[in-house]
């Protein structure tokens, strides 16, 4: 048998190619996908009273946190939608690696937009000196293996007194999701009995509340409110009447009603979890 050669030529019923030529073909589908999934997102986002309404909740949970100027980073911006938000007010740093979803950031006002990888992103922080008063962490650590590590160290760059806003999927909120929304009971079933979460963004490692205040009290970092997003705006098909205003205005006061009801936390798609270092 002849040795492997990473140039072999492999023959299909319509034409002849590389290994070479399969890898770029991967590569290709999987940019293709990558870029649909950010036009999805944006037009979430951008579109959809479902997707306006998290931010909406969001920028008014963190506003007893933002009433002075501010230096923030927004660690895992995405869409950007958030920094530039804050950079009308406050100095905004802003940390993405995903460049396919950076083609869709939001940029109406100046923030500084970083992409590296985290290695690179930690050394340039210690290399400017950077600290901040606010740092923005949402839905980021449930897509990442090293959450420790990370939380970690994006701590270590707050200022006296500084904040952390951690936003993060909350299971029972999926498996009410699933079980109500989805009308899928026996794939709840299935996540009980030990069944990953999948979004389109990859598979949802959660951590827990106390995961979180266990990492950040080794570095005087205390948990100082929790609040929860996505009780209820989601939980109904009926897409229809979710695009009127009188439904838009009414479910974002229940959603602000609720979100510090600690009958309700467990039970949100979300939780938002605020951390101040001494």
């Amino acid at each position: 048998m002849e040795p492997f050669s990473p140039l072999a030529t492999y023959a299909t019923i319509d034409y002849l190619f590389t290994l070479t030529d399969f890898t770029f073909l991967i590569n290709l589908k999987v940019k293709e996908t990558n870029m649909k999934n950010a036009e999805n997102y944006f037009y979430m986002v951008e579109q959809t009273p479902w997707g306006k309404l998290f931010y909406d909740i969001v920028f008014a949970q963190l506003t007893e946190h933002t009433t002075t100027h501010l230096k923030i980073l927004d660690f895992g911006s995405g869409l950007g939608k958030t920094a530039n938000h804050y950079a009308k007010h406050h100095q905004v740093y802003a940390y993405e690696p995903d460049l396919d979803i950076l083609e869709y950031a939001y940029t109406d006002h100046d923030y500084l937009q970083l992409t590296m990888d985290f290695t690179a992103f930690m050394r340039y922080l210690t290399d400017h000196k950077l600290s901040f008063d606010l740092i923005l962490c949402h839905n980021v650590l449930d897509y990442i293996e090293n959450q420790e590590e990370v939380i970690l160290s994006l701590s270590k760059c707050l200022t006296s007194k500084g904040k952390l806003s951690v936003i993060k999927h909350q299971e029972l909120g999926h498996l009410v999701n699933d079980a109500v929304f989805n009308d899928d009971p026996q794939l709840v079933l299935k996540k009980l009995d030990g069944l990953p979460t999948q979004t389109s963004f990859g598979k949802i490692n959660y951590c827990t509340q106390e995961e979180l205040s266990q990492w950040l009290s080794t570095d005087s970092i205390d948990l100082i409110d929790v609040m929860g997003i996505r009780n209820f705006y989601a939980l109904s098909q009926n897409n229809q009447i979710k695009y009127t205003e009188n439904w838009y205005k009414n479910m974002l006061e229940l959603e602000l009603r609720v979100c510090k009801d600690a009958t309700f936390i467990p039970l949100a798609f979300f939780n938002h979890l605020i951390f101040q270092k001494k």
